[in-house]
């Protein structure tokens, strides 16, 4: 029986008739919970727990573990799980503990001292160190019998504390002291499939827009084993920023997702691709050395289209055009850059004919990729409504565009310069294989 709980004692009567007497039974108890369920104590996300507040919100979710139970607290299913954690993880941790204790005692704090010393433990945990934790523990051994350290279900709680206070440094020291609890809060599975519905990514997301993103902290989880490696953690690695850190942790968790049993989630080609849409340079470079793709037809030279025409959003000072990085990166590929067939238009119902790299720069007035095109082959190519490469040229910095055309001896104004370069990209998607000692980019 819970020590928290109002029992009163109630006295049932009953009738055979209408207007009959009525007769009492013995006494019941009747059930009355003092404290609401999980879903009603749950702290949003952007809204960090107050000292004061955080005391009685624990108090009121540990109850649970005393015995004291509510309607919402029998939705047990993996999604419904998840959907908690999306609000809040701290009750999600303890309403799994409080599942899992329906069969043990082992969880149950059945004295006032031992609830109130796990308490302190866990406030501990917003910004305290592992000494601190430590020392609470024995404490919190010494008045109840458990300890939260070697209880992989009471750890747990721990761990959500310290991850929902972006308190990295104990996290990290947290999991690496003892293996995942059965059922793991960190592998829930949601209610949609997709890494985006799943309370992990928008923590992730929102740790980005404080900056404390806690790369370390994931590439911890699954060294230690508590996060699962599954394909939908390469939405991590397609979204990292353009940074060593980040670019780094990204390859980790990819060679994890690609030596698990499930592998990754689509072909190699589509891994590349979402990779070269919106994730770093140094990633790309390591998939090449990793992923089958010099067999793939027909020829992925959309690629390179992909690349010139990538846009990427920094924290600090928002949307950065494209560089020349990500295609440096695509040259293991043997892309052809005059290509303009995309087998991806085809797929759709619409025409194949795309345009080429320096169709999308020039229209975006990225000088760094134009010159980068004329340097490595570039060709005047028409796109698939008939225009040159220079006929998309639009306001923005316009003279300087055409000049660097001219520069790179580009008669532009001259048909019989047009008439010579007409046709001469034959490049073929089904059967273009570079010979021995070609160019890294087919120029046609």
């Amino acid at each position: 029986m819970s020590l928290y709980h109002d029992y009163l004692r109630d006295t049932a009567v009953k009738t055979d008739q209408p207007k009959g007497v009525y007769k009492s039974r013995e006494p019941v108890l009747v059930f009355r919970p003092l404290t609401p369920c999980f879903e009603e104590i749950a702290v949003q996300r952007c809204h960090k727990h107050i000292d004061r507040d955080f005391a009685g919100y624990l108090r009121h979710a540990l109850r649970h573990l005393s015995g004291e139970r509510h309607q919402n607290d029998y939705k047990h299913r993996d999604f419904e799980l998840d959907e908690l954690a999306q609000v809040d993880i701290i009750a999600a941790s303890i309403k799994i503990c409080m599942l899992e204790a329906e069969t043990s005692a082992d969880y149950k704090f059945t004295t006032r001292a031992g609830e109130d010393a796990f308490i302190t433990l866990l406030i501990a945990c917003v910004d305290g160190d592992m000494a601190d934790v430590k020392i609470l523990n024995e404490i919190l051994e010494t008045l109840s019998g458990i300890s939260a350290l070697t209880t992989p279900l009471l750890l747990q709680i721990l761990v959500a504390v310290a991850l929902s206070h972006y308190n990295n440094t104990l996290v990290v020291d947290l999991v690496t002291w003892s293996p995942p609890p059965r059922r793991n809060l960190f592998n829930l599975k949601p209610r949609r499939e997709g890494p985006c519905g799943t309370w992990l990514w928008i923590h992730w997301l929102y740790s980005g827009k404080t900056g404390a993103k806690p790369l370390g902290v994931w590439e911890t989880l699954l060294r230690a084993e508590w996060v699962a490696p599954c394909g939908d953690m390469m939405q991590f690695v397609y979204r990292a920023q353009n940074n060593a850190e980040e670019s780094a942790h990204a390859i980790y968790i990819f060679n994890r997702v690609l030596k698990s049993k499930a592998g990754l989630p689509s072909g190699h080609l589509n891994t590349i691709e979402q990779t070269v849409k919106m994730g770093p340079p140094a990633v790309v470079t390591h998939m090449l050395t990793r992923l089958a793709h010099r067999n793939i037809r027909p020829r992925p030279h959309f690629l390179l289209q992909d690349a010139a025409s990538r846009s990427r959003i920094d924290r600090l000072v928002g949307a950065i055009p494209p560089d020349v990085e990500m295609l440096e990166a695509l040259r293991p590929m043997h892309l052809d850059i005059n290509s303009i067939v995309d087998p991806r238009g085809k797929a759709k119902g619409v025409s194949p004919l795309e345009q080429t790299p320096l169709h999308t720069a020039t229209s975006q007035g990225n000088i760094p990729i134009i010159e980068w095109c004329l340097k490595n082959g570039a060709r005047p190519t028409k796109d698939r409504y008939g225009r040159y490469q220079w006929e998309k040229v639009e306001g923005r910095n316009r003279d300087e565009v055409l000049a660097l055309y001219k520069a790179h001896c580009w008669e532009i104004d001259s048909k019989t310069w047009l008439s010579e370069h007409e046709g001469k990209n034959k490049c073929s998607d089904e059967t273009y294989v570079p010979p021995p000692g070609a160019p890294l980019i087919c120029a046609g």
